[in-house]
């Protein structure tokens, strides 16, 4: 292509000056390819609509500097380093399009710190220690592409503090007390993936803090009294899972009272009245669970008013008056 001609695109893509304002012979050329250039292209120029015997370096570069996007469209003989570099910076996905031998530190740094996830498209062998690091500060996912020799305790530590669960693609040997502290801390379910050695009250304490669930995988000799109050005081239905030599009046009655019907896990010695009334009222189903001796009344007609359909679970002298009432 002639070089005034592909300055005239240039101009119409960058949109720099006036028309009029040019030289005689640079206006003529604007306008000539002005007539083959739709009105939507001459505004964003997508470089499918210009034939690839019309594509320059120049011409490539202004599109891909104002949509990086269409970088896909530049032939692979045109793309320079410049020319890619340019399209990273407007829109990092586009990373997947440049060519193995262009993708440069200063490229992939570019890509990965806007986000991580685009590590996946670096090979391995193109991975340095800094656009590791860069990429799970970024999206802490991205340390499941990054290769087993540059997992140190920096970047394993940075990924998990930004994505908790991804402690279960960090090394055995690079769990430490502090790395899954911050996985757990971040995600209370990565206790999943902390070796049962690293347990300890702290990382057990910070993972039901984070969610109560978490307790479904702690080990009971290590479920002490604050933790599974802790996990219970986010919901009760975890009461199922606390040791019944852990559990106390107060800790069941705060359970019943979120979800009535774990009045089934309560150790008979601890079914109170307080607690039988606290849990029916709650959900009259718990009637199931109330003891014989504790079946009043009181407390039938309470279930009865939370739910009809709980007769079955009332003593037999006590349903005609229930009946009556």
């Amino acid at each position: 292509m002639e070089t005034l001609e592909t300055l005239a695109i240039v101009t119409l893509i960058n949109r720099q000056v006036e028309i009029k304002t040019l030289p005689l012979q640079l206006q003529k050329a604007v306008l000539d390819v002005g007539n083959w250039l739709t009105t939507f292209a001459r505004y964003t120029l997508n470089l499918d609509q210009i034939v690839d015997r019309m594509k320059t370096p120049e011409i490539c570069l202004a599109i891909v500097s104002r949509n990086g996007s269409l970088l896909n469209y530049v032939p692979d003989y045109l793309k320079t380093h410049e020319i890619c570099l340019a399209a990273v910076k407007q829109q990092e996905w586009v990373l997947k399009y440049v060519p193995d031998r262009l993708k440069m530190c200063d490229i992939c740094l570019v890509a990965v710190t806007q986000d991580g996830l685009l590590l996946k498209y670096i090979p391995d062998h193109l991975k340095t220690y800094d656009i590791c690091l860069a990429a799970v500060t970024k999206t802490g996912l991205a340390l499941k592409y990054v290769p087993d020799r540059l997992k140190t305790y920096e970047i394993c530590l940075a990924a998990v503090t930004q994505t908790g669960w991804v402690l279960v693609v960090v090394p055995d040997h690079l769990k430490t007390h502090d790395i899954c502290l911050a996985a757990v801390t971040q995600e209370g379910f990565a206790l999943r993936y902390v070796p049962d050695h690293l347990k300890t009250h702290d990382i057990c304490l910070a993972a039901v803090t984070q969610t109560g669930f978490a307790l479904k995988y702690i080990p009971d000799h290590l479920k002490t009294h604050d933790i599974c109050l802790a996990a219970v005081t986010q919901t009760g239905l975890l009461l199922e899972f606390v040791p019944n030599e852990v559990k106390t009046h107060d800790m069941c009655l705060l359970a019943v009272t979120h979800r009535g019907f774990v009045l089934g896990h309560v150790p008979d010695h601890l079914k109170t009245p307080d607690i039988c009334i606290a849990a029916v009222t709650q959900n009259g189903y718990a009637l199931e669970y109330v003891p014989d001796h504790l079946k009043t009344y009181d407390i039938c007609q309470i279930a009865m008013g939370k739910t009809g359909n709980v007769m079955r679970y009332v003593p037999d002298h006590l349903r005609s008056k229930l009946y009556e009432s």
